[in-house]
């Protein structure tokens, strides 16, 4: 009798075990499938969605902001891409304009908000990194979540306006505070 009680509290104990191994092996591949998708979203240069895995369901639902539908199409595609036949996608992406109001904004790590500001600031930079168009001009950019801020020398208000108009173009970026200064003319 001591033996089969013994065995059944192996066996009970196996599949507990059994049953802890499955659950988180669970949890990490959800976390595996939601880190996929945040990647390539990420290297394809769109900052504003969040995936979101649901295990029950097989679903990747996807939130956050875009401004055209061609960037939610474009989204809904890498996100596929990435996912593979491992579940479906569930778009909850909003089209918005820039000055419309906004859902609340996505919860992103630290890290993503840090490599976000050095890709705008990267993108920015290489907008006036030919001297022979911008010549005369001096600009130094800086970046914080998101937001530009111009400082430097500009030939005329219209250039000003110009280099405001074309960073804030700039995939990602939230606002543009233009503290050019015009160069006098002597």
């Amino acid at each position: 009798m001591r033996h089969v009680m013994r065995l059944g509290g192996a066996l009970a104990l196996v599949t507990g075990l059994m049953l802890l191994v499955g659950a988180c092996s669970r949890a990490e591949l959800a976390r595996d499938y939601q880190s996929q998708v945040n990647d390539a979203l990420k290297a394809s240069r769109i900052d504003h969605i969040a995936p979101v895995w649901d295990p029950e369901r097989r679903e990747m639902k996807l939130r956050g902001i875009v401004l055209t539908a061609d960037e939610k199409r474009h989204a809904e595609q890498v996100a596929a891409d990435a996912l593979g036949s491992h579940g479906t996608i569930v778009s909850e992406i909003t089209i918005t304009m820039r000055g419309a109001p906004e859902p609340a904004p996505v919860v992103a790590e630290v890290d993503d908000l840090e490599q976000i500001d050095e890709r705008i600031q990267n993108d920015v930079e290489a907008l006036f990194a030919d001297d022979t168009v911008w010549k005369g001009r001096e600009l130094n950019v800086v970046v914080r979540n998101g937001t530009v801020q111009l400082t430097g020398k500009a030939l005329n208000q219209e250039d000003k306006d110009r280099i405001t108009e074309l960073v804030a173009r700039v995939a990602g970026v939230k606002d543009v505070i233009n503290r050019l200064d015009l160069k006098s003319r002597t």
